[in-house]
């Protein structure tokens, strides 16, 4: 039996993991619907609402935990019980069904974070070797020596942009301008950074539903660049065609981008992307004033049954077979 602090900790994170992986399990169920209703918005509303998704089951874990620490939200706020906290530390058996829950999320998240650990790993090393085979020209753009046409933005804290040789010497001067200003607009927005750390957020949902909002954030995070050097020019579908230009170069490759958080000029769905450059409604901005009410109501309903689901969360763990 565990005692002290260290009970109080093992049953924080027994409570802590659990919300978390049911809040992402939930989540999942209702994945397909949310992402359909998301298609009225525009593409940075749809970054927040999927930054939304992704957090939640990190904050479902956090009013879990005050619940633990804080027996009486309703009659006196975030106020901790000593005696209640006296009495968690050493009700911690190891064996029983607490302690082997405790045993497999440490596995599960030591697991996740040396897999986490060896991917950022190899992604440096392979990021300093494409370095390697470049040269750097007056933008600060590197020029790799590839056969492969096409351009990335790798790294994450200092962003650089590679393009291949070979789509240097397939694209016109303008064209090669267009690709360079998109992804200029990956490296100032750090969208390699972002992207990673969306990846690292939804690492507790089930690998289909991982898959399907990182495909989802990449697009929109492509489809933001592709607007803002749209922007740049008089006509969205010069843009357009040199999308669809790189794209049918690139697709002679089965392997077109490197195996880590990249943004590649034509490594995601074309066709939804030449739809938001050439479309005209972009779609509704992020509703603030609702997303706020919506935050207070939850809140206050999490406050107004804050006691039973105490107790509830207080029999689980005073429980043992």
């Amino acid at each position: 039996m565990i005692t002290g602090a260290g009970g109080l900790l093992l049953h924080l994170w027994l409570v802590v993991g659990l919300s978390v992986l049911g809040a992402a399990l939930l989540m999942a169920l209702i994945q397909s619907r949310l992402l359909a209703w998301l298609s009225c918005f525009n593409v940075a509303a749809k970054q927040r609402f999927l930054w939304c998704i992704a957090l939640f089951p990190y904050g479902a874990g956090l009013y879990a935990a005050t619940l633990v620490l804080t027996p009486a939200l309703t009659h006196e706020f975030l106020s901790v019980d000593h005696g209640h906290l006296h009495s968690l530390q050493g009700h911690f058996h190891w064996f029983s069904w607490q302690g082997a829950g405790v045993l497999l999320l440490s596995m599960v998240a030591g697991g996740k974070l040396l897999a986490m650990l060896w991917r950022k790993s190899r992604q440096h090393h392979q990021l300093q070797t494409l370095l390697a085979f470049s040269e750097v020209d007056g933008t600060g753009c590197y020029r790799v020596e590839s056969d492969i046409p096409n351009a990335f933005t790798l790294g994450l804290l200092n962003p650089k942009i590679l393009i291949s040789r070979a789509l240097d010497r397939a694209l016109t001067a303008d064209e090669l301008d267009i690709v360079y200003r998109h992804e200029l607009a990956h490296q100032r927005a750090r969208d390699p950074l972002r992207l990673s750390l969306f990846g690292m957020l939804i690492s507790v949902f089930i690998p289909s539903a991982r898959q399907e909002l990182y495909a989802t954030l990449e697009l929109l995070i492509e489809q933001q660049a592709d607007a803002e050097v749209a922007s740049q020019f008089c006509d969205p579908s010069t843009v357009a065609a040199t999308l669809v230009k790189v794209n049918r170069l690139a697709l002679r490759y089965q392997r077109q981008a490197p195996d880590f958080s990249a943004c590649g000029f034509c490594t995601t769905a074309i066709e939804a992307r030449i739809r938001q450059l050439l479309g005209s409604d972009h779609g509704r901005a992020f509703p603030i004033p609702s997303f706020l009410l919506s935050t207070f109501a939850l809140v206050a309903v999490g406050t107004y049954y804050a006691n039973s689901l105490h107790h509830s969360i207080e029999t689980l763990l005073h429980y043992h077979p």
